[in-house]
Parts: structure tokens; sequence; C-alpha cells
């Protein structure tokens, strides 16, 4: 059985008419209606790192999954969004005009809705997030009305989206808890659960969802902090389970069976096999990465794992094979340099075809295609991203064929 996954970060939501699947990640990814003019709600959704089919429908009808737009949080002091079109045939990159959008102060991670029709940018010196319409055709950002959310606590991190597009839920890197949201799938609006927070996670730097949207996973300093998502939204903790220092990156494979968290300071990245009536963890090894290893992201099939590492000296993308155990080991070569300066973010593109990492030193993002058979990279180059891009989000569009 092919495994599959999602990060970041992002989660990936699939909904096809006439049946419903799931997967999940982050940094993430939003299935856009074909002809959103028209008002054709016959369409397939999906949320952060992928959809594995390409084709679905009934009768004589199928569609087809391209990648079509791409956003980075401008976080070193521009207060931007960078949006971009894709090409989903090469996976390169063209700014849109215009090229960018207000957003705060210092916008960090991003996230699409699941259905793909809306954006949020959380702004680490807000405290808020910053919410955005996606235009289906130009992928233009407008901001909501109103435009802004405030969170509990300054120096908010990264936000992520229920791949079920009703609650949203925020991290902080140095605020105490997670902030719970509701979220209207028809307005986009997002609105305070009650409780509004739950406390005990600090430093938290990234959080899944896994796919069988039971459990919600935050990594909270040096820990993977475990929680059941109650029918309400809100979460309810059940326990912890210990990482390496500063670990800063969380990805969960589509199917859900296996879990891997990097640490920076141990310049490692740990492999766990989760149990999906309990969502407990338990350690499956690990691999060593270069230095400062910061996200992971995982290849649709499970088979492939990749850790940008931003420490000056390695700035390259780590390259992994996983067994099917869930077991990492080096792939070859064992990694591809980045090819600018502060590699921190990374994404997959949700049929495991393209990478980008963003740099923000360098104010650019390269653009990679992965190759299905053998797991490893290969640049197409490096498109410019101006005002230190960190957190960058993807979006997918259905063509009827």
């Amino acid at each position: 059985m092919i495994r599959m996954l999602a990060r970041i970060g992002l989660i990936v939501l699939f909904v096809s008419t006439g049946s419903f699947s799931c997967f999940y990640g982050h940094p993430t990814v939003g299935v856009l209606p074909s002809d959103a003019a028209s008002g054709n709600d016959d369409l397939q959704l999906i949320s952060l790192l992928g959809l594995l089919s390409t084709g679905s429908g009934t009768g004589n009808s199928s569609t087809t999954t391209v990648l079509k737009f791409l956003y980075t949080g401008n976080g070193g002091g521009g207060g931007t969004i960078n949006m971009f079109t894709v090409d989903d045939g090469t996976g390169l990159l063209t700014a849109n005009t215009p090229s960018d959008i207000a957003a705060g102060s210092n916008p960090w991670y991003l996230t699409a809705h699941p259905n793909g029709n809306f954006l949020y940018a959380i702004d680490r010196s807000g405290p808020a997030i910053y919410m955005y319409n996606v235009d289906a055709l130009s992928g233009l950002l407008s901001p909501l009305s109103p435009a802004t959310i405030a969170t509990s606590a300054s120096d908010s991190l990264n936000i992520i989206v229920h791949p079920n597009g009703k609650y949203a839920y925020a991290g902080f890197i140095g605020g105490d808890g997670i902030d719970m949201f509701l979220v209207d799938s028809t307005t986009g609006q997002l609105a305070a659960n009650t409780p509004a927070n739950l406390a005990g996670c600090t430093g938290n730097n990234e959080s899944v969802i896994h796919p069988n949207q039971n459990f919600f996973y935050a990594l909270c300093n040096n820990e993977i902090r475990r929680h059941s998502i109650n029918a309400d939204g809100t979460l309810t903790h059940l326990g912890n389970t210990t990482v390496g220092g500063q670990a800063n990156g969380l990805t969960i494979t589509r199917d859900g069976a296996y879990m891997f968290a990097t640490s920076q300071s141990n310049d490692m990245i740990y492999s766990y096999s989760v149990n999906p009536t309990t969502g407990a963890l338990s350690a499956n090894g690990s691999a060593a990465t270069s230095t400062w290893a910061n996200e992971v992201v995982v290849d649709p099939t499970g088979s492939y794992a990749f850790v940008n590492c931003w420490n000056a000296g390695a700035q390259v993308v780590r390259q992994y094979n996983i067994s099917g155990t869930g077991v990492l080991s080096d792939n070859t070569p064992n990694s591809i340099t980045t090819g600018g300066t502060s590699p921190l973010h990374m994404v997959i593109d949700p049929l495991g075809r393209y990478v980008y990492v963003s740099h923000t030193g360098s104010n650019n993002i390269n653009m990679y295609s992965l190759d299905s058979g053998t797991g490893l990279l290969s640049s197409n180059g490096l498109m410019s991203a101006p005002n230190s891009p960190r957190g960058m989000a993807l979006v997918t569009q259905e063509v009827s064929n």
C-alpha cells in the first residue's frame, strides 16, 4: 500500500465529488475552483502537502490537479506577502502584478484554507493573523473585512487550518499555549473558540494534524505535545514525547503511520511510529542532518524525506530514503546546495514533483524538481523574492479534462 503524507504545516485535504479522502501537512495547499466566475461548486478541495490522485469524477467527466500559486510571508521587516504564479509543467515561478501585498510588520507562516479561497498569515510582531481572499484566476490576494484577528500573545509563529475547514490553530515561539479559532468556510473569517487558548505549549515551531483528524501535534521546545481534537474543534492534552533541543520541523506521512521531527541543536531528524487509535508516538530511530536542521517535508508516497539546514557552513537540503518501517537512511548524494543564504523554510508540491526553499538572507527561492524514482532533487534555478521570504503556501486548482 502506498503511504501518504502531510506536513508543515501545512494540512492536506482532498474532497472529491461522490467520495471523500483526506491527507495532511504544514505550509499548506488549497484547491481553488477551476471556474470561479461561473460559481461551479463541483470541485475538489486540498490543503497542504498533497494530492496523489490526478483524476476524479463521475461518468465521463474527470479533473486534473494543477499547481497554480505560491505565496511567501516576508518577515524580515518587509511586512508583505509575495505572490507568484506557478507553471505546473515546470514548477517555475513568475511574480504576479502587483507582486506583493501588505501583511502587518512581520508575517511568518502562511496557510491556505482547504477550499483554496482564503489565505492566512500570522504576524510574529503583531500579535495578529491577517486574512485574505484568493482570486482563483489571478492568484492575487485581497484583505477580508475585517482584515485581522488578534492572537493571545505576541511572537506568534505558525498557523494551521483543520482539514474540515472549520477550525484553525495558532502557536507561539515566545507566548504560551495554542490559540484555537472557529472558521467560517463561506467568508473565511476567524473567530475565537471557547476556550480561546490551551496553555502548556511554549516555543511552538510547527503543528500537524493526523490524517484521521482525531489528533493534533504541537512541536513545543524539545517535545511533541499530543492532543485529541474535540467535536467543537477544541483540544485536549494527552501527553508528551521528548525530542532533541531546538526542535524546528514536524511532519506526518499521509497514511498517518510515521512522524518526523528535526532538532537544530542535535543536528538530527527523528522518526516515530504513530498509533492511529491513541495517537501515541514510539521512537523509530534517527538520522544525522547537516548543521542547523530546520524544516522537514516528505513526498506524497512517504518514500523520501527532505530537511533544509540553514547554518552558513551548510545551506543544503538533506535527502533521505524512508523504509517501509519508517526508518531513515541517507540517499545518494545525501544533500544538494540551496544556492542562497539562510534557507529557513521549505514546502513540497502536493503531487510530489517540486520542492521550494526560501532564503531569508539572499531574498530568493530555489525551485527544485523531485525525481520520483530516485528521490533526488535538481535545481531549476533561483527566483527573486524580496523582503526576506520565510514561510510559504501553495495553492492548487482542479481543471476539467
